[in-house]
């Protein structure tokens, strides 16, 4: 039987039928072609839709306009310097105000910095964490003092330089302004 091109134990329908008792047209076992037994296709389930996702929550959006309708509101003193301390323009809208705030690259709030550097009573502790600022934290303390004092120019691009001048400036922040800047610095902020 090993010269059989059956040789590999399939067994014939009349083996099968004989063994098992079933009948000769309904083979007990199928044989083996190599193949697998067709199935039907499952269809492909159609894809679904991407959900949008636009990464912003409702309580963010709602924290949005509660600070736009906060804003709104300030009186116009509180307003102006609100705006310089995001470095816009003292006559900026409620709107341009709320959208600096949440578009800008960092979360950078010059008057907290402005309330620390001033609660800082030596003047040699207050110019080393003006000069322990990184540069980011300069410019928007410059900003914001050019916007609510007399100051005026650039900041100098060397350190020691520019903190020469973030002390000085410090000094000339008038105390009604500075009381009026603490009073909004939370809205500088998300």
């Amino acid at each position: 039987m090993s010269d059989n091109i059956f040789s590999d134990n399939i067994p014939f329908a009349d083996d099968t039928a004989t063994a098992t008792g079933a009948h000769f047209d309904e083979p007990a076992v199928k044989p083996a072609t190599g193949r697998r037994a067709a199935t039907p296709a499952a269809k492909p389930r159609p894809a679904r839709p991407a959900k949008a996702s636009t990464g912003i929550t409702r309580a963010q959006v709602e924290g949005i306009i509660q600070k736009h309708s906060t804003i709104s509101s300030l009186p116009y003193d509180q307003s102006q310097l609100l705006a310089a301390s995001l470095g816009l323009s003292p006559d900026a809208s409620a709107l341009d105000i709320v959208v600096e705030v949440y578009t800008a690259k960092s979360n950078i709030n010059p008057v907290a910095i402005v309330e620390r550097l001033r609660a800082e009573s030596d003047r040699v502790e207050q110019f080393t964490e003006v000069l322990a600022l990184d540069r980011a934290e300069q410019k928007a303390v410059w900003n914001l003092l050019v916007g609510v004092t007399e100051v005026t120019g650039t900041l100098s691009s060397n350190d020691i330089a520019a903190a020469k001048q973030l002390a000085r400036a410090l000094g000339e922040v008038d105390e009604l302004v500075f009381i009026t800047l603490s009073e909004v610095k939370n809205l500088g902020s998300r």
